[in-house]
């Protein structure tokens, strides 16, 4: 079996019934589909990209859910791994916000998430 694929659990979501592609993988396919079209579930996505705080793949991705939910119910599934995702892309780069961080962090404040958008401040 190639390296990118492996058998799925019974309670992940798949692709496929069969398999589920690698995150490496599926990342940057998950955030270009998403640029396009919602996935059809929103939250399964927005907590496995959470899973990878220094993907810049995931960053984009989880600002796509969160700039663009499909329904209400969607954003507020999305929001916490969003959070997270967030909370964790700040402490790994610092203050220094790339370009995906900012998008992340954009979308959060548009989706009215002021205080956990907030940069850290620099203590003494």
């Amino acid at each position: 079996m190639p390296r990118t694929c492996r058998p799925a659990r019974s309670r992940e979501r798949a692709t496929s019934p069969t398999f589920r592609l690698d995150d490496e993988v599926w990342l940057p396919l998950a955030r270009a589909s998403a640029e396009h079209t919602p996935p059809d579930s929103p939250d399964t996505a927005a907590e496995r990209a959470a899973t990878h705080p220094d993907s810049q793949d995931a960053r984009v991705l989880t600002a796509l859910l969160v700039a663009w939910p499909t329904d209400t119910w969607a954003a507020h599934t999305v929001l916490p791994h969003a959070h997270a995702l967030f909370r964790d892309a700040v402490r790994a780069d610092g203050h220094a916000y790339p370009d995906a961080v900012a998008r992340l962090r954009e979308a959060l404040i548009n989706a009215g998430e002021l205080d956990l958008a907030r940069p850290p401040t620099e203590s003494g």
